[in-house]
């Protein structure tokens, strides 16, 4: 079909469509009853779909030329309504027929443990996905997050918020102060986001100090061992992490920084976040082009009391905030290290 012949009154049918569509799962939502709570001791997946930004809302409703007989053009639309009420994402696409558009609405549902509209806040998604956490971490156990989305989607801009808090409701909650290490992961490179080296590039190991990731000799309860080094940095203590218990995998020369207020923490998260490889995308300027792995370990009596006696380890809470996903178009300014 001639691009000339494409018939520009299919965005606005869709784009109607599409807001009947949100006006029938807002009446939905409203009318819906109170789901029940999520179960502890599980894994859950929330999605939070984050607002659409300035210079992409100019777009909606503009036509975007495709390169392919098959799709020669789309409309640009909003295409994720989440609906909170009832723990499901729907994600609206158009209908193509061959070489033209149609302008009618398809729609896929997928249900969720929690969705956060773009209206939520930080603090409502530490409530419902981070502090059960922070609260299982400060009774002896363990937890994990880990962000996973497309690059753009708002994933470090979500870890970092978490980060913080955390730190913050672990000090609140009875921790005297919480052990921080950070790390990236890019390819088989592990680097030291608190070392004195962060932020030179990974793409070059004669500018950084890499790692390496060993596993703790079997048969044993070694414990971890770590050397104590006293640092500038507001006054606390710096441990260095040499081996592993038995069976744990280390990440061998990991530095461990111990703060005791918030407001230390924030400026060490920061920097650490700073020093992260980024590149830019078709989509996001700087996209993280690495795994960050944040891990904190709080000094509590309470839970470590707790850890010992039900021999589960360390309180550990470990965030991890992974590289965007990526369209293979996206992929185009990287060089092959970042794409491999």
């Amino acid at each position: 079909m001639d691009r000339a012949e494409i018939d520009d009154s299919a965005g606005p049918k869709f784009q109607a469509q599409a807001e009947r569509l949100r006006e029938k799962h807002a009446a939905a939502a409203a009318a819906a009853p109170p789901l029940p709570p999520l179960p502890n001791g599980v894994t859950h997946v929330f999605v939070r779909v984050r607002p659409v930004l300035g210079a992409e809302r100019t777009r909606i409703g503009g036509r975007i030329e495709g390169s392919t007989r098959a799709s020669p053009a789309q409309f640009e639309f909003e295409a994720v309504l989440p609906d909170p009420a009832r723990r499901t994402v729907h994600v609206l696409s158009e209908k193509r027929r061959i070489g033209s558009m149609t302008g009618t609405l398809a729609t896929q549902s997928f249900a969720a443990d929690g969705v956060f509209a773009a209206s939520a806040s930080d603090d409502e998604v530490y409530d419902a996905a981070v502090r059960p956490l922070v609260e299982r971490v400060l009774a002896g156990g363990c937890g994990a997050v880990v962000a996973y989305g497309q690059t753009g989607a708002g994933k470090t801009h979500t870890s970092t918020a978490m980060q913080r808090r955390a730190v913050a409701a672990l000090l609140a909650g009875g921790a005297a102060r919480v052990a921080v290490s950070f790390y990236e992961v890019i390819g088989d490179k592990v680097a030291d986001l608190l070392a004195a080296d962060a932020g030179e590039r990974l793409d070059d190991p004669l500018t950084r100090s890499l790692l390496a990731v060993r596993e703790g000799a079997r048969g044993g309860p070694t414990p971890s061992t770590h050397t104590s080094v006293h640092t500038p940095c507001a006054g606390h203590t710096l441990s260095v992490v040499h081996a592993g218990a038995d069976g744990e995998l280390v990440v061998c020369g990991l530095r461990e920084v111990e703060v005791d207020d918030a407001g230390a923490a924030d400026g060490l998260l920061g920097q650490a976040n700073a020093a992260r490889a980024t590149a830019p995308t078709a989509s996001n300027t700087r996209s993280s082009r690495s795994h960050a792995f944040c891990v904190l370990r709080p000094h509590c009596p309470r839970a470590c009391a707790a850890a010992r006696e039900s021999r589960m380890g360390a309180p550990t809470l470990l965030l991890v905030d992974l590289a965007g996903e990526r369209h293979s178009h996206s992929t185009a300014p990287h060089s092959p290290h970042l794409v491999s």
